[in-house]
């Protein structure tokens, strides 16, 4: 949800004179040593190692309450929740799909095991059969993570996670299980499928990424890069944002390149404009289809449907409408206009917002993976957030960039505090920033949420390294309500304020083009032209979106692009102040590979830090502005390429690694005339509980597997990679 990005326009500090571009001869064992040509990309030099792609037995589960928020609600406000939540938790099958080809399956596996029998049973008799305590706890942390991260890669970092025991004592297990001994024939043919895949760490599959690089089903897996931006210049020419869908690269008759391009819908038959048949571009063959994830869609429109019932305004009935409208039919231009609804929503008592959200984890940084969440309003903590919306517009004039960079006026958002009963997806963040549509977001209005009770969950019982006793001291008393004024300025003013100088489709601009002072920067410090968003560019992808995608990835050796834009970007602001700070933030190795002391000079943060990262925010507001995309990547790599030794205190970082906390969800189930909110055991043992009373039979083991199986020719590489 960071999304602020894009080329730059120079303002007091010349970065071609900052230290990182000067040699520096510092101690071994300090911060910011050895030349300049030994830059070492950021890199994880034992990627490979079977230990990073473990969840550890003693993997955290924290449970995420909003049991006092939900038993405030009224009768027909819980039903309204319940319905909502069940849409949501039906879309959230849907990133099994985009995960990567074999996780469908290994829920399916998983899932049936467990709905088999009673978690009490299944123990007993694996144990009977040779498994060990520990191996049996290992297969339930697995399984914890393949439904906390809908599939096999990790929602945070999009590397592989493999159980942390033998595909034998996995045999077992899955041997022992009653759904084996009722359906071996099925089971034994689903742990065949997934067995290799569920084990392999072949260079390739240990990562998302397009071809020869990762794993993704945004794409098939014979689609390369240049595939990828052959593919978005067709998409651009017709005007197709490619938030709902997937494409698959094939051989027509001829031997030419045919690109399919697949809407996520529930109707399957073409329907012009939205569906196109096939035309030559580029020397390729192109045609959109729709009916991807058609089945799932079904579920998550009848709920909707059933949710509507019970909506408390005309708002709420719109909104819901044109998402069914839009998952219906393929078409994102109902989902933007149930945005619109969404945010003429003001202050509702459940919130909700669905759909194929955030472009993260496609490779190219454009197709949206489908989230759902739902949440009571948290009023205590929505008071101190509309405090800070009525103060917004004077804070904005404080950020270091100036009028001519900032919006022609301030939109003023509804920013409330939610308790989250049900989020969807490959995790949960801490705050959402949405609709992602630019020309809403920026003629119309957006909304900030800060989901209140993820943050306490989130830090619960974590450990603090590399910080003196005193720091980590004044951290523990304050980490958790700095987080949250950290999430209300990032959602409000990071997202909310900045403007984008844009050249509309009618040819005119949204800015003086000819005297806007930002403009004339732009001209004196950029090299490419124009200095502005063309037309062309649609809201996908955003371009500091694509700036957040450059940086080497923090978890594998091989891939070199990143999805994580939140973490590159606190690193490089550690960076910037250790290198142009002198002295103001230092880092050194207090244990010679073992321990890292991170020590700040807090009397200098309003003076020289302040300075510092206000000439750098202006730099990245005039990307935002003007849409350079690659000079953004350029100074955004300059501070997040290693030099010794930081490419060797990685190893260090490692070995104090922690596995993020994996959130326990309840349930809403419908009893007589009421709602129950069912709550589980923060534990392995919680989670799968949780999915099992979730969906309680196999119905939706049958429609994943079936969906795997029509995509299966797609990716028959990654197949070939694993064995």
């Amino acid at each position: 949800m960071l999304r602020s990005l894009k080329q730059l326009l120079y303002r007091r500090f010349n970065y071609a004179d900052s230290p990182i571009y000067k040699n520096k001869i510092i101690n071994q064992y300090s911060s910011g040593s050895t030349q300049m040509n030994s830059v070492i990309p950021l890199k994880f030099a034992n990627a490979m190692e079977k230990s990073n792609f473990l969840l550890p037995n003693n993997q955290r589960f924290v449970e995420l309450d909003s049991s006092q928020a939900f038993t405030n609600l009224s009768r027909e406000e819980k039903l309204y929740a319940h319905y909502l939540s069940q849409a949501a938790w039906n879309g959230g099958l849907i990133v099994l799909m985009q995960t990567s080809p074999e996780s469908p399956r290994i829920f399916s596996l998983l899932h049936r095991i467990f709905v088999g029998e009673p978690l009490e049973d299944l123990k007993r008799n694996a144990i009977a059969s040779g498994v060990t305590e520990d191996d049996f706890q290992a297969f339930l942390v697995y399984a914890g993570g393949v439904f906390a991260n809908s599939g096999n890669y990790k929602g945070f970092g999009d590397t592989k996670f493999v159980p942390n025991l033998s595909d034998g004592s996995f045999e077992l297990i899955v041997k022992s299980s009653k759904a084996y001994k009722s359906d071996s024939t099925h089971l034994s043919k689903l742990w065949q499928n997934t067995r290799s895949t569920i084990y392999s760490i072949t260079p390739r599959l240990t990562s998302l990424g397009l071809a020869d690089k990762g794993v993704t089903t945004y794409f098939s897996s014979n689609c390369t890069e240049s595939d990828s931006n052959l593919v978005n210049d067709w998409m651009k020419t017709k005007r197709i944002e490619a938030y709902m869908c997937r494409t698959f690269k094939t051989t027509a008759e001829d031997g030419i390149p045919i690109y399919t391009i697949h809407l996520a819908s529930v109707e399957t038959s073409p329907k012009p404009p939205l569906t196109m048949d096939k035309e030559k571009y580029k020397g390729a063959y192109f045609e959109v289809t729709r009916g991807d994830y058609s089945p799932l869609l079904k579920l998550v429109n009848e709920n909707l449907s059933k949710a509507m019932e019970y909506a408390a305004n005309d708002n709420e009935k719109n909104m819901i409408k044109h998402y069914i409208n839009s998952f219906r039919e393929g078409d994102l231009n109902e989902h933007k206009e149930g945005s619109r609804y969404w945010i003429r929503d003001k202050g509702p008592i459940i919130e909700t917002y669905q759909g194929f959200i955030e472009t993260y984890r496609d490779p190219s940084g454009q197709r949206g993976e489908f989230e759902g969440f739902v949440a009571m309003v948290n009023k205590e903590m929505s008071k101190k957030f509309g405090s800070l919306v009525e103060n917004a517009e004077g804070f904005i004039k404080l950020l270091p960039w100036g009028q001519d960079l900032e919006k022609d006026s301030f939109l003023r958002p509804d920013f409330t505090s939610l308790d989250v009963l049900t989020f969807s997806g490959s995790g949960i963040p801490a705050g959402i920033n949405i609709p992602n549509y630019d020309e809403i977001r920026q003629n119309e209005g957006f909304k900030n949420v800060s989901l209140g009770n993820v943050i306490p969950a989130a830090y619960k019982e974590s450990v603090i390294p590399f910080l003196s006793e005193a720091d980590k001291q004044l951290l523990e008393k304050y980490r958790v309500a700095a987080f949250e004024v950290q999430v209300g300025l990032h959602e409000l003013l990071g997202h909310g304020s900045g403007k984008l100088l844009r050249q509309n489709a009618d040819g005119t601009f949204n800015f003086d083009k000819d005297n806007s002072p930002g403009t004339r920067r732009a001209r004196r410090t950029t090299a490419s032209s124009p200095h502005w968003v063309p037309p062309s560019r649609s809201a996908a992808p955003r371009p500091w979106d694509s700036i957040s995608r450059c940086s080497p990835r923090y978890s594998s050796k091989e891939a070199e692009d990143v999805m994580y834009a939140h973490a590159r970007a606190r690193f490089v602001l550690m960076r910037l102040l250790e290198l142009e700070g002198d002295g103001l933030l230092s880092v050194r190795e207090t244990v010679p590979g073992a321990d890292l002391l991170l020590s700040l000079q807090r009397d200098r943060l309003a003076t020289d830090g302040k300075r510092i990262i206000g000439d750098f925010l202006v730099k990245l507001q005039a990307i935002k502005s003007t849409g350079e995309v690659a000079a953004g990547e350029a100074l955004f790599q300059r501070y997040s390429e290693l030099q010794e030794p930081w490419n060797r205190w990685r190893d260090i970082v490692l070995l104090h690694k922690q596995p993020r906390n994996i959130f326990v969800q309840p349930n809403t189930r419908v009893e007589g005339n009421n709602v129950e909110l069912r709550r589980y055991a923060a534990s392995a043992e919680g989670m799968v509980s949780s999915w099992v009373e979730r969906f309680p039979d196999t119905s939706v083991d049958v429609v994943l597997e079936t969906l795997a199986d029509q995509d299966r020719r797609h990716y028959c590489e990654l197949e070939a990679l694993a064995v």
